[in-house]
């Protein structure tokens, strides 16, 4: 991958000194035993409940202060870790998480520790194992008779090392070092650099000393933690890299593969959620009308779960109101902790029942949710902020499954078929995709591949000693106390008091609203949105620099809000919408504000405004739809 050399640096530390009890080959399996995928749901479930969950969720202010308390896990218990970057989206996740895990205590924590670096992130795992001082990893696991299910790139200068770390940490699998850059999502992998690449992959593993190279085997999964391309050009084709890497020459797949990418707070995110978290809420839409794609239609899926004793499965099978339906369960944030979706369309709009609805109508998530979305390309530019794989990991996914190219409705098992096998425990990296080994296709798993749905005992009451750790709602209290706004609103938003975060926010915003900074106007947004004040989510907005009122995120809570309200919009909320219409949808964002803007302002400003939209369009096609609508 454009001279990505494996350093395979683990080998110079004590985690892959040593070499892991033989194990069988492929060859001499008993064919006549559980598929390997039944197998692996086992192995996940029995780890994960071997290490008693403490409920007890640690905020940490940065990735040293992460790393580190990882470092205070045990063989015995084990407690998630986020971290607080200061941005807005991580403190709304870490409200999601709290949200998901419901932890009866919160602890912030900063220490002063180094900055992470291979050796320390090496101790932080080898705590969690319980090794004994300079015990490499690998003997202490064939000291405990474990053997690792599955193995992990990562880059400590690719932010997503985070997630490495979780996953190495808990589950037992190593990681493997490489020479990294984070590079586009977007690009599209020569072929023969990407063959090239997935041969070194398979070099590193092989070098690990377990057997893997078959489904079945000790590894049986590859969590790639790097920003790197999505696609890869096999031919003519555009397929998907997950779908693509853990496999042969010949294309014979060797293990479930999945990727984790973003900022050192995201990548984490997404790892913990995928540790710690048991959704017990689904929501099912299908957006296919009339008889079309009929096996794939929702009913008996949603009834597998609400069998299966879910607390929660809210379902909008065929035929359903389409766009309004959606936009309606969309408007003030969906609670539920899985997604599954039938729609057809492009990376940055899907069609429901006929109406067209576009990356920016993707909702924003209560909670974290794994999302499985039959489509065509919805994940064919996860870097670009409007697409719609970009829109549901920025609002709360922590797994994602959709398509990187048209891969024909076939490519994906419908959703019976993916509720059977996940209800069932097998990992979601192998439910969601056909048993068929021989067959690249297009569709990508971002996130966990091991993440498992199972008989989880609740996380248990016990104090958690971590040195310097504050209680986070103390905390908040003592700022706001100290009439610290700025991190009391914060804490806040993290711990989910949403509805106090709207009554300090209007408080100020009528008292002190020079406390209101731009930085805590936009934490403070979707609090706003979850609690239905959408007047006081625009009055906030209005704080917002110009650069930030543009940002994908805060563009969409403002639509959301005020889309419906059209009719009774004040003419500042009205102004606002027509500074932040979306290019992908101009010409129904101005056809719905344009006869509020005429009856406020008058009817040279909708000309004014179809004029400039029109001058903006970025293709023919919206040009000319925009011309035709011009009074």
């Amino acid at each position: 991958m454009h001279g990505i050399r494996l350093a395979i640096a683990l080998l110079a530390l004590p985690l892959t000194a040593a070499v892991a009890p033989a194990q069988q080959s492929p060859t001499e399996k008993d064919t006549s035993v559980e598929p390997p995928h039944v197998t692996m749901g086992k192995r996940v479930l029995g780890m994960r409940n071997q290490a008693k969950r403490v409920s007890t969720l640690v905020v940490a202010a940065d990735a040293a202060s992460y790393a580190d308390a990882i470092g205070h896990w045990t063989l015995e218990r084990r407690f998630p870790v986020l971290i607080d970057d200061g941005t807005p989206g991580a403190r709304h996740n870490i409200a999601r998480f709290i949200h998901g895990y419901q932890p009866e205590q919160i602890l912030y924590y900063a220490t002063e520790a180094d900055e992470p670096s291979q050796e320390s992130i090496y101790q932080s795992i080898s705590s969690a194992w319980g090794a004994a001082e300079n015990q490499p990893v690998p003997d202490r696991w064939a000291e405990l008779e474990f053997v690792p299910p599955g193995v992990i790139f990562a880059s400590l200068d690719d932010p997503a090392w985070t997630a490495a770390l979780a996953l190495s940490a808990d589950r037992g699998q190593p990681i493997v070092w490489i020479d990294h850059r984070p590079r586009s999502l977007d690009i599209v992998e020569p072929q023969a650099e990407a063959i090239e690449w997935r041969r070194s992959l398979r070099e590193a593993v092989g070098s690990l000393g377990y057997a893997w190279s078959g489904l079945g085997d000790a590894i049986d999964s590859v969590t790639v933690c790097l920003t790197m391309p999505t696609k890869v050009k096999i031919g003519d084709k555009i397929m998907a890299m997950t779908d693509f890497l853990a496999r042969h020459d010949d294309a014979r797949s060797w293990a479930a593969c999945g990727m984790i990418f973003g900022s050192e707070s995201e990548a984490a995110y997404r790892a913990m959620s995928a540790l710690f978290l048991q959704p017990r809420s689904v929501w099912f839409f299908d957006g296919y009308a009339g008889d079309f794609g009929s096996e794939y239609a929702m009913d008996r899926a949603a009834g597998f779960f609400r069998q299966a004793g879910f607390d929660r499965v809210l379902a909008d099978p065929r035929p359903n109101a389409g766009r309004r339906i959606w936009r309606m369960r969309q408007r003030a944030g969906v609670d539920a902790g899985l997604v599954f979706v039938n729609t057809r369309g492009h990376a940055l709009w899907f069609d429901l029942a006929g109406d067209r609805a576009y990356g920016h109508d993707v909702p924003f998530l209560r909670q974290p949710a794994a999302v499985h979305f039959i489509h065509s390309f919805s994940a064919q530019v996860p870097g670009n902020p409007d697409s719609i794989s970009a829109r549901w990991l920025d609002q709360g996914a922590f797994v994602y499954y959709g398509s990187a190219d048209e891969p024909g409705l076939a490519a994906f098992l419908t959703p019976t078929q993916v509720s059977g096998r996940v209800l069932t425990g097998i990992p979601m990296g192998f439910a969601f995709r056909y048993d068929s080994t021989d067959v690249i296709w297009k569709v990508n798993y971002f996130g966990d591949p091991l993440f498992t749905l199972g008989n989880i005992p609740k996380p248990i009451s016990e104090p958690i000693e971590l040195e310097g750790a504050v209680n986070l709602t103390e905390r908040m209290r003592s700022t706001l106390r100290d009439q610290n706004f700025a991190d009391g609103i914060a804490s806040l938003v993290m711990l989910g008091e949403h509805a106090n975060v709207v009554r300090i926010s209007k408080s100020l915003l009528g008292s002190r609203p020079e406390s209101l900074t731009p930085d805590v106007a936009e934490t403070a947004l979707l609090s706003h949105l979850y609690e239905r004040d959408y007047a006081g989510l625009a009055a906030l907005y209005e704080r917002l620099p110009a650069d930030r009122r543009t940002a994908a995120r805060n563009t969409t809570m403002l639509w959301h809000a005020l889309r419906p309200e059209i009719d009774r919009v004040t003419p500042e909320q009205l102004s606002l919408l027509r500074l932040t219409i979306r290019k992908e949808s101009a010409d129904e964002d101005a056809a719905l504000i344009a006869p509020s803007l005429q009856r406020v302002f008058g009817e040279n400003a909708v000309r004014s405004m179809y004029a400039q939209l029109i001058r903006e369009a970025d293709n023919d096609q919206m040009r000319e739809k925009l011309q035709r609508a011009m009074p």
